[in-house]
């Protein structure tokens, strides 16, 4: 019993650790489809601003941004579909949501130069993560 409500709790808690309140999805694309971008970045770049959290999330956190960089790995988390950009340690993911995001990311190849258009949502677990995703 102790266990189920362990995991009930944890599978309840995790969208809120990752930055996806109830709601939030859906204004993150219609952020991200609708402003222009506040910068344009490589990973190395958006990296090298977020050594320091505090200085990054001043620059970067809440606002549509486009970041450039070479696709590591592709995936599904949180019932969205993800994108990796930078190497192993430090990089950027990207959350797709949503029939138009499947099908943008369908296109998309491991190792493939891309930049994509979403909402900065912070540095956490060693990723810049970015929200309502698009391809830019």
């Amino acid at each position: 019993m102790r266990r189920a409500v362990l995991v009930s709790a944890l599978v309840l808690a995790l969208p809120l650790l990752m930055g996806c309140e109830p709601g939030e999805r859906r204004e993150h694309q219609e952020r991200t489809q609708q402003e222009q971008p506040a910068h344009r970045v490589t990973v190395a770049q958006l990296q090298s601003d977020y050594e320091n959290p505090a200085h990054g999330d001043s620059l970067y956190k809440d606002k549509v941004i486009t970041v450039t960089g070479q696709v590591r790995s592709i995936g599904e988390a949180f019932g969205s579909y993800t994108v990796r950009l930078g190497d192993a340690f430090a990089g950027v993911t990207c959350y797709f949501d949503g029939e138009a995001g499947r099908e943008e990311v369908a296109g998309i190849r491991t190792g493939q130069t891309v930049s994509i258009r979403g909402v900065c949502r912070g540095k956490s677990l060693g990723t810049v993560m970015l929200r309502g995703c698009r391809l830019d």
